[in-house]
C-alpha cells in the first residue's frame, strides 16, 4: 500500500536521527515513545489483517486460488506482502530501539507466532514456483533484507531464534538477487517499488556486513548501471505515482559503493548544484 510505504521509509530515514547527538543542530528528529506507539499501532494492527489485499502472483491453474494465510503464512497481512515485511522490520525496530516497550510482550508472540520454520519453508516454495519467481522483485526482496538485518542486530533471547527461522528464505533472495542484477542490462528508474537503486540500497545495507558475494554484486552493478550519470533531472521530480526519488535514492545507493573522495566527485556531476544549493533537490 503506498501509504504504508511512504509512512516506512520516512521511520527508515529519519530513525538514525534518533540517537543522541552533540546539539540541538545535529538532532533535528529524535524517536521518542510517543511516536513509536503511533507506529506500533500501524504496524501491529495490519501485519494479521488479511483483507484487503493485493496479492501479485500469477496464477498457473485452479490450484493457485487460496486465501492469502495459506499463500503466505509468515507475511500475509498489511495489504501486500513487502508491507507485511516492512510491518515486521518495524515491529523488531522498535522493540531494539526500546526494550521496555509496554506492547513488547504482544509484539513477541506476533513475530514469534509468524516467523516460524514452518511458515517460512511455505514462503520459499511459493518463490520457486515456477510462476512467481520473480514475486515481489527486487523491493520485497530489499525488505526481507533488511528485516533479517534487524534481526540479527537485536540483543534478545527471541532474536536468534527469528534470525534462524527466517534465514533460508534471506539466503535464497539474495541468490536470487544476484542472479537478477546479472541478468539486467539497464537499471529502472522510476519513483515506485520497481527501482533498482532502491533495492540494490536496501540490500547493500545488509549486504555489507553478512554477505560478501552480494555486497560485491551490487558494487559491480551500481557502478555499470550509474556512475556515468549526470545532471539528475530533479526538476520533473516528484511523478504522480512516485514515492520516492530516484535522483535521490541514486545517490543513497553510490554513496554506500564509492569512497568519499569519488563519491564527492561523482555527486558534482550527477547533481551540480546539491553542495551549494541543497534545497533544489527537495
Amino acid at each position: 500500500m503506498k501509504f504504508n510505504c511512504i509512512n516506512i521509509l520516512a521511520f527508515l530515514i529519519l530513525l538514525p536521527y534518533s540517537l543522541p547527538a552533540q546539539s540541538v543542530e545535529d538532532q533535528p528528529f529524535i524517536l521518542e515513545k510517543n511516536n513509536a506507539e503511533y507506529l506500533y499501532q500501524f504496524a501491529f494492527e495490519c501485519i494479521d489483517r488479511e483483507y484487503p489485499n493485493k496479492l501479485g502472483q500469477v496464477l498457473g491453474d485452479d490450484s493457485y486460488l487460496a486465501p492469502p494465510r495459506k499463500l503466505h503464512p509468515a507475511f500475509y497481512g498489511c495489504y501486500d506482502w513487502h508491507s507485511s515485511v516492512h510491518g515486521h522490520w518495524t515491529l523488531v525496530t522498535l522493540l531494539k530501539a526500546f526494550p521496555d516497550f509496554k506492547f513488547s510482550d504482544d509484539i513477541l508472540d506476533k513475530l514469534s507466532h509468524n516467523i516460524t520454520k514452518e511458515n517460512i519453508q511455505q514462503e520459499i516454495a511459493f518463490f520457486y514456483d515456477e510462476h512467481n519467481k520473480d514475486f515481489q522483485r527486487t523491493y520485497g526482496w530489499a525488505w526481507l533484507l533488511k528485516l533479517d538485518e534487524a534481526l540479527r542486530e537485536w540483543d534478545h533471547p527471541s532474536a536468534a531464534a527469528l534470525h534462524q527461522n527466517l534465514s533460508p528464505l534471506t539466503k535464497m533472495l539474495s541468490l536470487k538477487f544476484i542472479e537478477f542484477l546479472d541478468k539486467l542490462n539497464y537499471p529502472i528508474r522510476v519513483g515506485e517499488h520497481t527501482n533498482t537503486a532502491f533495492g540494490m540500497s536496501f540490500a547493500m545495507d545488509y549486504a555489507l556486513k553478512y554477505d560478501q558475494a552480494l555486497a560485491e554484486k551490487i558494487k559491480e552493478k551500481a557502478i555499470q548501471y550509474f556512475y556515468n550519470d549526470e545532471n539528475c533531472p530533479a526538476t520533473w521530480e516528484p511523478g504522480g505515482f512516485d514515492f520516492l526519488s530516484p535522483c535521490l535514492i541514486e545517490a543513497s545507493l553510490m554513496m554506500k559503493v564509492l569512497d568519499k573522495k569519488d563519491f564527492k566527485k561523482w555527486l558534482k556531476k550527477f547533481m551540480p548544484e546539491f553542495e551549494s544549493h541543497p534545497e533544489k533537490y527537495f
